[in-house]
């Protein structure tokens, strides 16, 4: 290989060195950066209830973990082992159903 060859494969890789370096810190700023900023939301407080913004029990007949697989029918008593923060209520099972959980043993 020449002197010439040399110089220029070592120009070569210093240039994709550069370039690298510089791609990488500007896809990670990107990354950083929020895309959707959500502003004045409502609390469940001000929404009318303690428990997820729900009006009235009748729309709360199938209970489920935000977490979890299961969903639940009011009155059984796994429904303890959810935490109020986690819950999310159904008003059909079918809702239930649709929302990809299926309905406990436990309470069958």
């Amino acid at each position: 290989m020449t002197w010439m060859t040399r110089i220029w494969i070592g120009l070569m890789m210093g240039t994709v060195l550069v370039l690298g370096v510089l791609l990488g810190r500007l896809w990670s700023e990107e990354a950083t950066q929020a895309d959707i900023v959500v502003k004045n939301v409502p609390s469940s407080e001000q929404m009318g209830n303690k428990e997820g913004g729900q009006d009235t029990n009748d729309k709360r007949k199938y209970v489920a973990s935000r977490n979890g697989s299961k969903y639940y029918p009011q009155g059984c008593d796994a429904l303890e082992r959810i935490h109020k923060e986690n819950r999310m209520y159904f008003a059909t099972e079918k809702r239930a159903k649709q929302s990809g959980r299926e309905l406990s043993e436990l309470c069958k």
